[in-house]
């Protein structure tokens, strides 16, 4: 196990060596000069040496690569040339936003998958069961482009039950708080509840047919016993994968989620910075959304292997 654990953790640093590296490139990467692409085409000769000093670009790459991974171990993700603030400071403001709408999304989806999963497999082909099918069938089939329209008709026009934006802070009302985020977090959920209903249903069927499946039932124990306590837990490991592994896809649907509602996260502050190229900024948002994922990542993988004994009792 423990080799097993430096294996992952040394491709973890690999893999976020060679982002930073990536992401490092993007100011060679820009077409022409990349002063021009952020001071517009009418800068002045001075503001556009002064701005080659600024970035860096007046160093080669290797050097400009190699001070910017120095700061970034010290935490240092820059300085935003747009707000004059450092990068590390807008992505802690624009942080909680987004952490909140993962959070509660994730939470949502589970809360609704775990039931209709476990239920949908009690009894294949039943009502439950084609109705759950047919259902998720749809939110797999509803991206947030398409489904927050369709939700804000619904309840923003048509019922008048919520905000269509805006944002309020939970600690300065958590009622408004709340009442701002349920649109974001219904919309940003539906792939994972039909994502995560399908895994638990297909791995609840399999775990059904088990000889202490059968046992259990031969002692007399209820329905929702058998299902809650004894077939759940071992139906769940690829839940828990899945739900680890789709932090990637609910921060790229942020993106989109918190632009549409207005929301001040993580994917409006990296729009803002890529409509005023603001390079820095963006290079940061990056670098600090690849860490994120790739250590959620590592850890649902290493917490995987050791929930599990068959994967424990394989050789690293």
């Amino acid at each position: 196990m423990g080799r097993y654990v430096a294996r992952k953790l040394i491709h973890m640093v690999v893999v976020l060596l060679l982002v930073s590296f990536a992401t490092s490139l993007m100011l060679d990467l820009t077409p022409g000069d990349p002063a021009y692409a952020i001071l517009g085409d009418q800068a002045t000769p001075a503001a556009v040496k002064s701005l080659h000093q600024e970035l860096g670009l007046d160093r080669p790459f290797y050097v400009r690569y190699g001070d910017w991974l120095s700061n970034l171990a010290r935490g240092d993700l820059g300085t935003s040339y747009e707000y004059k603030q450092s990068v590390s400071s807008l992505i802690s403001q624009a942080l909680p936003v987004t952490a909140e709408l993962i959070v509660l999304t994730l939470l949502l989806a589970l809360a609704i998958a775990v039931p209709l999963g476990v239920y949908s497999a009690r009894r294949v082909g039943g009502i439950v069961d084609r109705g759950t099918t047919f259902v998720t069938s749809i939110f797999v089939s509803a991206p947030p482009f398409i489904s927050v329209p369709f939700l804000v008709f619904l309840f923003v026009l048509t019922w008048h039950i919520f905000p269509a934006t805006g944002w309020v802070k939970f600690g300065d009302s958590p009622m408004d708080n709340l009442q701002h985020i349920v649109l974001p977090v219904i919309a940003l959920s539906l792939w994972p509840v039909a994502a995560f209903t399908a895994a638990l249903r297909s791995d609840t069927v399999a775990t059904l047919q088990e000889d202490f499946i059968l046992s259990a039932r031969a002692k007399g124990l209820s329905t929702r016993s058998i299902l809650f306590r004894h077939a759940l837990r071992p139906s769940s490991f690829s839940l828990m994968t899945l739900a680890g592994l789709s932090l990637g896809t609910l921060i790229g649907s942020a993106v989109i989620v918190e632009y549409l509602f207005a929301l001040p996260g993580i994917g409006s502050l990296i729009i803002s910075a890529i409509n005023v190229h603001d390079i820095p900024l963006v290079q940061g948002v990056v670098m600090f959304t690849a860490v994120v994922y790739v250590v959620m990542n590592t850890a649902v993988d290493i917490l995987y292997r050791y929930l599990d004994p068959r994967l424990r009792m394989q050789k690293a």
